[in-house]
Parts: C-alpha cells; sequence; structure tokens
C-alpha cells in the first residue's frame, strides 16, 4: 500500500516542528519539504522532519492528500496560484499563518473546488510576545487557535 503523502511547505523552524508532528501523528505518510531557500528543505530532511526535499514546487505536490503551507503571508497567495494546477482531487491545503479571512479568499479565487482548504492561525497572548521572536512553548501558553475552512466538493 503506498504511504500517504504530505507536502510540507515553508521549511523554517516552524515547518521543522510541523513535520516532526506528521510523522509521529501519521506513521505512514511520506513527507515531502519544500521551501524556496532549498537549504531549509535540506535541513528539515536531515533533522527527520521529511523524508525529502523537492526543489520544484508544483512537482512536490503532486499526488498529496494533505499541502501543509507555512511561509510569511506576502508569499501566500503566489504559492496557493503555483500549485493550483497540481494539486489532487479530494486533497486538503492548509494555510498555517496569515489571516484566516484573506486565506480563505485566496482558495476561493485559485484552487479547485474538489480540493479541500483550511487556514489557520495561532493567536498569542500580548503578555507573552516579544517582538520579533518566534513562539516558543512558553509564549503560546494561553494562546487562541483560529480556524476556518470549506470542504472539497469531490464526489
Amino acid at each position: 500500500m503506498p504511504k500517504t503523502r504530505v507536502t510540507l511547505i515553508g521549511c523554517a523552524p516552524a515547518g521543522v516542528t510541523i513535520g516532526h508532528a506528521v510523522k509521529a501523528a501519521m506513521k505512514d505518510a511520506e513527507v515531502i519539504a519544500h521551501d524556496k531557500e532549498r537549504e531549509l528543505a535540506r535541513n528539515a530532511v536531515a533533522a527527520k522532519a521529511a523524508d525529502r526535499e523537492e526543489w520544484n514546487l508544483p512537482r512536490a505536490c503532486e499526488n498529496a492528500a494533505l499541502v501543509l503551507i507555512n511561509i510569511p503571508p506576502d508569499g501566500i497567495e503566489l504559492t496557493i496560484k503555483s500549485i493550483a494546477k497540481d494539486v489532487a482531487q479530494g486533497s486538503i491545503v492548509c494555510v498555517i499563518g496569515g489571516s484566516n479571512v484573506l486565506n480563505l479568499d485566496l482558495a476561493a479565487r485559485h484552487l479547485p473546488a474538489d480540493v479541500g482548504f483550511v487556514s489557520s492561525s495561532l493567536v498569542l497572548h500580548p503578555d507573552r510576545v516579544q517582538a520579533g521572536e518566534a513562539p516558543a512553548a512558553a509564549r503560546v501558553k494561553d494562546a487562541m487557535w483560529s480556524v476556518a475552512g470549506r470542504g472539497s466538493e469531490a464526489q
């Protein structure tokens, strides 16, 4: 039986953490790492957060059941547009970060209707955030998780 393919777009430290979580939760998953900074994708593989890296973004998404996008908000639209023709019918694309409202609009405009979509944002407690720092375990305490999505119209 083939492994379930999961594509991880964005391999900075938070992306590597997501990759580890996917590998722990989905033992039969093949995690593909992609980052515009190729060295970050290679580091994700070296850290065992992904099984292999794929430099070509559309190819990284081919046959993926789940595509996780964890990149800065200013790159989300271009990324969604770039993968729209390559995500499989019935797959799920999940953006982690940015505005849920804006991300849902981008998905409606660019992704096929037969692809599920989820947007997720972590809203950190203001007393635990220092400007310019990535969220660490102590800083995510009492955070809120905002999730919005649409289903696919796949039959």
